[in-house]
């Protein structure tokens, strides 16, 4: 096993990419890939920016996704994760060390213009709510 932070969320997105099942359906089910809390959340949030990061891999006639190399990687998924966590994660830089962080950072520049460029400034924020609310009853009625 990997020390890499993103080992086993690349696994479980690779599986996803390639068996085209549910994230539920393969981290809940008895096997060999183990999936953490963290882990179910990093392929979620990556899920839920894949069309995003496509868009970026795919700008100019795929110029990004033929310089990282996308199509040739042995786990994409893993890539997936990279470039998740890179452009839109928490950090907006990747944790760890290895062969595919040195191609992705290669262009680390050249991605995040671009995801500039697509995304842009005026995309509407994702609206921040309390955890909860406390209700005084007696006022209220």
């Amino acid at each position: 096993m990997s020390s890499s932070p993103y080992h086993a969320a690349g696994k479980l997105m690779t599986e996803i990419l390639l068996s085209k099942k549910s994230l539920k359906t393969l981290a809940f089910k008895k096997s060999r890939l183990v999936c953490t809390k963290a882990t179910y959340a990093q392929v979620c949030n990556t899920i839920q920016y894949k069309s995003k990061i496509d868009k970026i891999l795919n700008h100019d006639s795929g110029r990004l996704r033929k310089s990282i190399e996308m199509d040739k990687a042995r786990h994409p998924g893993l890539m997936y994760i990279l470039l998740f966590e890179l452009l839109f994660g928490k950090y907006l830089g990747i944790r760890g060390g290895g062969q595919l962080k040195r191609k992705i950072v290669k262009f680390e520049k050249d991605l995040r213009e671009v995801r500039d460029s697509i995304i842009g400034k005026d995309e509407m924020p994702i609206p921040v709510f309390p955890r909860y609310i406390r209700v005084n009853k007696l006022k209220a009625s």
